[in-house]
């Protein structure tokens, strides 16, 4: 996707305000993080658009640029119930100024929780854009995959083993979901040892406990990850299914999660977990760091221990910096009548239910 012009018109960002941490603040400011997502979350969508631009190359084609816009315009006021402004009531871009005030007024009178964008698409049009964003309820989803190793050495366990390195497989292939060699999971593994959030007397650990932690999580576990991905566990999935026996009520309740989660594969072959996080849709303009969402989607290896509880208190702390953070957006394109969003994010929904269930299994039921 190309470089976001950031409008001064946008409405103020309706992501999630995250609740302060308890934890205490660092003294320095966090890094930001390299970003991993290079493949954009839908490349049709070019940048927003700037009406009131100071460079007068930046009004070339300003009359299509227009035209669309008012256009768009008639579609949402006819859906939202107000007159908009004619076109020739004020010159270019005062008028698309104007206009744009008075749909943010009639969005925030029907709908207060949602937010208005205007974006130029790649055929050079420009549209007004809603979107709404789909709150996930848990704060983080970090995925351990320690206990699934533990498990895999147990002879008497390898079918229910196979059964989860097969999920494993598709979250990693397939959906792309970030993981512990990642640009930013390695990032703060560099940062963890210097934080000093540390207090011995409680037991909460040490740095040699923490960079030994750390040594294994990309020793072993960068070893396991590779087999998840190299064990031909995605095309053994199936069969698996078929063939997997449950004996217990634990049995029972892993099956139906990795039944799930085959459905999803089934229905969205090709997808990824990111395509409805639109980033430049998603932050506000006060100068903060904001959270992505591969800070908080990501494999993990101890599902318990110093590392485990350091991740989990290093991402809270960040939360303290900024208000902003990324969730999958209902995200309306006003290029027709009656637009509808570009995805209902029924994937969205179940993926994050079925991460959460897959999260408490490893760490609770293993």
């Amino acid at each position: 996707m190309e470089r976001i012009m950031q409008s001064h018109l946008s409405a103020r960002s309706n992501s999630r305000t995250v609740k302060k941490s308890t934890y205490g603040r660092r003294g320095k400011k966090r890094d930001t993080p390299k970003r991993t997502l290079s493949e954009p979350a839908n490349a049709f969508l070019n940048h927003q658009f700037l009406p009131l631009v100071p460079e007068q190359q930046a009004l070339t084609n300003w009359t299509h640029r227009e035209k669309t816009f008012f256009e768009s315009l008639r579609y949402f006021a006819g859906h939202y119930h107000f007159i908009p402004p004619k076109p020739r009531q004020q010159v270019f871009p005062l008028n698309v100024a104007l206009a744009f005030e008075q749909a943010q007024a009639a969005l925030k009178k029907a709908n207060p929780w949602m937010s208005l964008f205007i974006a130029e698409m790649d055929d050079g049009s420009c549209r007004l854009i809603t979107t709404d964003n789909l709150v996930i309820s848990s704060e983080v989803f970090y995925i351990p995959l320690r206990p699934l190793y533990l498990l895999h050495k147990k002879n008497a366990e390898q079918p229910l083993a196979n059964l989860l390195l097969s999920m494993m497989a598709y979250f990693k292939d397939i959906l792309c979901i970030p993981d512990f060699e990642s640009d930013y999971m390695l990032g703060t593994f560099e940062n963890l040892p210097e934080w000093g959030d540390y207090d011995p007397a409680s037991g909460q650990g040490t740095v040699e406990e923490l960079e030994e932690e750390i040594r294994e999580t990309k020793d072993i576990g960068g070893t396991f990850l590779r087999e998840i991905s190299g064990g031909g566990h995605l095309k053994k999935w199936e069969e698996r299914l078929t063939a997997f026996r449950p004996k217990t009520a634990r049995d029972r309740t892993i099956l139906q999660t990795v039944q799930s989660a085959y459905q999803l594969y089934r229905e969205y072959p090709q997808r990824k977990w990111y395509q409805n996080f639109y980033p430049e849709f998603s932050f506000n303009e006060i100068e903060d760091t904001p959270i992505y969402p591969e800070e908080y989607i990501s494999f993990t290896w101890q599902e318990s221990g110093w590392l485990a509880s350091a991740l989990e208190r290093y991402y809270f702390s960040t939360q303290q910096e900024t208000l902003n953070i990324a969730e999958p957006l209902y995200l309306t394109v006003w290029d027709r009548p009656e637009a509808l969003p570009i995805d209902n994010l029924d994937f969205d929904t179940r993926l994050f239910a079925l991460l959460e269930n897959v999260i408490t299994i490893l760490t609770n039921e293993l």
